[in-house]
């Protein structure tokens, strides 16, 4: 009673659970002692915290997650739970179907989407850098549209290789920059006649690649084409011959296939194996000269080549993802021309050998500097089934007044789409030497301000580093208000011109431009189990530390108070003398 706990008046009137009896009888009845109404054992009050805790916090657990899935994932607002007279766990919280999105045309068929911000939330910039297109290959340190600068570019770490597919006279893909061969290889030398107007009032004329079949193109060596700069390498004119699309598909799949596992790169959670990123080149052209429908040529072409059918069209790879891995789309289209791209995506998802209903591959439409330009540009892309937009870098740099820009970028978002830019050279007459001192700086702002999606680079490895490099800190975090400073082609060709800093200055981890904070957990599901096992685990432990404390007393307890019962129990030698007296 001293101590605030309810004497029993006997030992019968206690729960079978707490009678424990000391081993010392009661003077007068006889009966056994309990040590104390509410004492049990150390070890059986140890074990009665630690499950009356865990029981609390799994319930308190199971009933935390269920508002958070509820949070997320339903439109419906959480309501406390009311009181009852026993703990209950709420059952799991349904999602209405109006909750789930439409998904755009071009991203219900594609488990590789383009943008990565329409996977799962695990992935997001701030774990994966911009994409880099090798432009051509790697244009700068080896003739563009070889094989050895397309296995140069995958080497560098480029995440697509780019070809520019021309068919030939007997219906074969190659990989060259123009319908006109003269422009990147010796055709002037190997077939000096064979030059011709493209019609009888043209202007214009040259050596045309659906002109010669591809014994006679495989006769002719490539040499590098931006020639009025000293800054490229010449010694590599002259060794090697044109590709075709089949031995770029051979060569990409050796690649992934082989490659890739032996340098540690087999296993990537993000972004995966390489892709090819095709351009078709002039099919109005081609057309109208020559009847030749390069779409079909290359439609044909997947149809029947293996590899091609493995890595681009039955994609298992895509369909095995995991929520915290992306791969980049094995394939990518891209063209001038809307109409072709159109064309395309409808035989990808109608024809039974192209589809298989869980990949189509993403189309692109190239804008040169004159349609950035356009008013009514963006009307027309809304009716097209494209995922992204390839402009001219020129679009990007302009001021805001122009309506370029930022402004360019903003509206591609607002369309859901990438914005994959062309093309970044590092030589200083192919960057805005007004604002920009290098190409790095140039590149700096396009990913950290503009916050574009991907780069087609002829500097292959000056792109990933950038990419890697990510955002620096004190462009955010010293609250300068930067918002991407945006003041300061021929159709139908490209030619125009955050990882977080750790103290030491190096990349510690792609952070992206949006957020420079530490992630402790990959979601925040996670980060609630985590912090609800924590709290049980130090709760568990606050409960046994406080039943070893209350045994300790107890124990003390009762051995003084069967001390004393015992003391009384035993005559005095005053009372054994006036009993040897009577």
């Amino acid at each position: 009673g001293a101590h605030g706990l309810r004497p029993a008046t006997s030992a019968s009137d206690l729960p079978l659970p707490m009678q424990e009896e000391t081993g010392v009888t009661h003077s007068i009845s006889g009966r056994p002692l309990a040590s104390s109404t509410h004492w049990l054992p150390p070890t059986k009050m140890m074990s009665l915290a630690l499950s009356t805790l865990v029981l609390s916090c799994s319930i308190g657990g199971v009933s935390a997650s269920g508002d958070f899935d509820q949070d997320i994932n339903s439109t419906t607002p959480v309501l406390p739970h009311e009181p009852t007279s026993s703990p209950t766990i709420p059952s799991p919280p349904t999602i209405s179907p109006t909750s789930t999105p439409t998904l755009p045309p071009h991203r219900q068929h594609n488990k590789c989407p383009l943008k990565a911000h329409y996977s799962p939330p695990e992935i997001t910039r701030d774990n994966l850098p911009p994409l880099v297109i090798g432009h051509r290959g790697a244009s700068y340190n080896v003739p563009e549209h070889t094989l050895a600068g397309y296995r140069l570019a995958l080497e560098l770490g480029a995440d697509y290789i780019e070809p520019d597919l021309v068919p030939t006279k007997d219906g074969v893909l190659v990989a060259i920059h123009s319908v006109d061969m003269n422009i990147t290889t010796n055709v002037d030398v190997v077939f000096p006649k064979r030059r011709r107007r493209q019609s009888a009032d043209s202007k214009e004329s040259g050596y045309y690649v659906h002109d010669f079949t591809l014994a006679e193109i495989k006769q002719l060596k490539v040499k590098q084409r931006v020639e009025d700069t000293p800054a490229r390498s010449r010694y590599f004119d002259g060794l090697f011959e044109v590709p075709s699309l089949a031995e770029i598909i051979d060569l990409l799949h050796d690649w992934n296939a082989k490659a890739r596992p032996y340098i540690g790169a087999g296993t990537q959670k993000i972004k995966g194996r390489a892709g090819l990123y095709a351009e078709l080149k002039r099919p109005a052209f081609l057309r109208d000269d020559a009847g030749i429908e390069i779409a079909d040529l290359f439609l044909a072409e997947m149809k029947r080549n293996d590899k091609a059918r493995d890595m681009f069209l039955e994609m298992k790879e895509c369909a095995n993802l995991k929520a915290d891995e992306y791969q980049v789309p094995p394939l990518v289209l891209q063209c001038f021309d809307g109409d072709t791209l159109s064309y395309l995506h409808e035989k990808f998802t109608t024809d039974e050998d192209l589809s298989y209903g869980s990949f189509t591959p993403p189309m692109v439409l190239l804008l040169s500097f004159k349609d950035c330009a356009d008013a009514d540009m963006w009307f027309g892309i809304r009716k097209m089934n494209v995922a992204a937009v390839g402009p001219d870098k020129r679009c990007l740099l302009q001021s805001t007044e122009e309506g370029m820009g930022r402004d360019f970028v903003n509206s591609a978002k607002e369309h859901e789409l990438a914005v994959h830019a062309w093309t970044e050279r590092l030589e200083v007459e192919f960057v805005d030497t007004d604002r920009f001192a290098t190409a790095e700086e140039e590149l700096r702002h396009l990913f950290c301000e503009l916050e574009i999606d991907g780069i087609f680079a002829e500097n292959v490895d000056v792109a990933v580093r950038v990419g890697k490099m990510g955002c620096p800190k004190e462009e955010k975090e010293e609250g300068n208000g930067k918002e991407g400073n945006t003041q300061a082609g021929t159709e139908g060709e490209k030619d125009s011109g955050g990882l977080t800093y750790n103290s030491n200055g190096q990349d510690g981890g792609y952070a992206g431009p949006n957020q420079y904070k530490e992630e402790c957990y990959e979601s925040n599901q996670q980060q609630i189990i985590m912090v609800g096992v924590g709290s049980a685990l130090f709760g568990a432990l606050i409960g046994a530390l406080f039943a070893f404390l209350i045994s300790i007393n107890c124990n003390r307890r009762r051995v003084r108070r069967g001390a004393t019962r015992r003391q009384v129990s035993v005559p005095t030698a005053e009372i054994r003398d006036e009993n040897e007296l009577i």
